[in-house]
């Protein structure tokens, strides 16, 4: 179900609770690295055989109404950090492809340019020669009106028809609302990645492997303080 359901959250709630009343200085607990990732407000979940180390204040008063809201509001962060994300993707995709698009149209003109002044250069030569009328009464004028031939309605670089480049923000853009600090809550603090599993640097230990390759996640706290670790497959 969803994540702000009532079960879900009850149980982050109780574990919290159970937490606070421990009196033993190291705990280990096994469970599901989607609990952890909503419980500590996470983007994502521990990956698999990651150990983590996090400080958890038991002396902060716990209860399911505010894990509840926790919960839901860090919900709402996460998405508004993915919808930025994709907008600074689209932004750059956008920008990239102005620029390619302009210098496309830089290089059309230049282009475009050169065989005009071609074009001018042939005309001239074939009309600069001297007519027979002005052979016969020994004038010779020439024509040069080809000159004024106008290259002002080619494309330039600051044409309104592909804007200047720049993606203009989103003034109502929904992520403002959630942009803040990081921060874990409830008295959560600390989430330090102390390992993180990879396959192929322990390919060769396969009886260390199979030991690390438990369901789940452990987790164990130090007196007023939480160690965390992930073992979650």
């Amino acid at each position: 179900g969803p994540t702000n359901h009532d079960v879900f959250t009850s149980r982050i709630a109780s574990f919290e609770r159970w937490l606070a009343d421990q009196r033993e200085t190291v705990i280990a607990v096994v469970g599901h690295s989607h609990y952890f990732k909503s419980m500590l407000g996470l983007e994502k979940k521990f990956q698999n055989c990651d150990v983590w180390k996090v400080d958890f204040d038991a002396s902060i008063s716990v209860e399911h109404a505010q894990v509840k809201r926790d919960v839901i509001k860090s919900d709402r962060y996460q998405r508004a950090k993915k919808m930025q994300r994709e907008r600074e993707k689209i932004k750059r995709e956008i920008n990239q492809h102005k620029e390619r698009l302009r210098r496309e149209i830089e290089n059309h003109r230049e282009k475009i340019e050169k065989e005009v002044k071609e074009s001018q250069q042939r005309i001239k030569q074939m009309i600069s020669g001297p007519s027979l009328d002005q052979l016969e009464s020994g004038t010779e004028e020439h024509d040069d009106g080809i000159e004024n031939i106008s290259l002002s309605n080619l494309p330039t670089d600051d044409s309104s028809d592909y804007g200047s480049g720049e993606f203009v923000d989103d003034p109502d853009d929904v992520s403002s609302e959630f942009i803040a600090q990081d921060e874990l809550p409830r008295g959560w603090s600390g989430l330090v990645n102390l390992y993180s599993y990879n396959p192929q640097e322990n390919e060769n230990d396969g009886d260390h492997n199979e030991t690390l390759m438990t369901p789940g996640a452990m987790i164990g706290y130090d007196s007023d303080h939480l160690l965390g670790q992930s073992l979650s497959v």
